[in-house]
């Protein structure tokens, strides 16, 4: 509007300045001044709706793209902060707690929701994400963690961690899920004591091309 009513007074201005001409001049400069406008509002409209065109677009790819919000907030034990991670994916939402212990190591807990028709969020459990072919997925994520934990227990700096454990293969209840940018994640804790926290558990990743076919709609 700013800019029609600028481009207006302009041609007003000079509207006036071809009236104190006078004569015919002005009736043909009148003319193209008439057909001058409105080719503007015409061209600013059509620019109005390639934006409008746009925005739609945008807002439907961002629908299928992961929204994060990271939340900080006060340790009632004092020390260093709790986090929560919100990320929205479609119809789901993933809920990430961290937890630091006094040396600021960070332990997480993961909860998966679904959104209703009312819109709000219901907590569900993890199998329900994925469709009927869940477990061909779920053997591919044992297969990478089984990769990662074999790493560690025969590395000569952890292997110590790993001593009298064996690995077993998980279930989706045992999984920390959680969605991050253009993935989601799998992770999941061996079991071993504090002292070997640094090896104590993986996470397996799938950019969303890779895992879509598992994933109910």
């Amino acid at each position: 509007m700013k800019k029609l009513m600028t481009i207006f007074g302009a041609i007003l201005f000079a509207s006036v300045i071809l009236t104190i001409c006078g004569g015919l001049t002005y009736k043909k400069e009148e003319t193209k001044t008439e057909d001058t406008l409105k080719a503007i509002i015409d061209t600013l409209k059509a620019t109005d709706n390639n934006k409008n065109e746009s925005a739609n677009t945008e807002t439907s790819i961002t629908s299928n793209k992961v929204i994060c919000t990271i939340k900080e907030s006060k340790n009632e034990d004092g020390g260093y902060p709790i986090f929560t991670k919100t990320c929205l994916y479609k119809k789901y939402k993933t809920i990430s707690n961290g937890y630091p212990d006094y040396g600021g190591r960070y332990s997480y807990e993961y909860s998966l929701f679904k959104k209703q028709e009312n819109g709000s969020y219901v907590q569900i459990k993890n199998p329900l994400l994925f469709n009927k072919n869940k477990n061909e997925l779920l053997s591919i994520i044992n297969s990478k963690i089984e990769k990662d934990y074999k790493l560690y227990s025969n590395d000569p700096e952890t292997k110590d961690c790993f001593e009298g454990a064996s690995f077993t293969t998980f279930n989706f209840d045992q999984l920390g899920i959680y969605f991050d940018d253009d993935k989601i994640n799998f992770s999941v804790t061996f079991g071993l004591s504090g002292a070997c926290m640094s090896v104590d558990g993986t996470i397996v990743s799938f950019n969303f091309d890779e895992i879509e076919k598992y994933l109910n709609e």
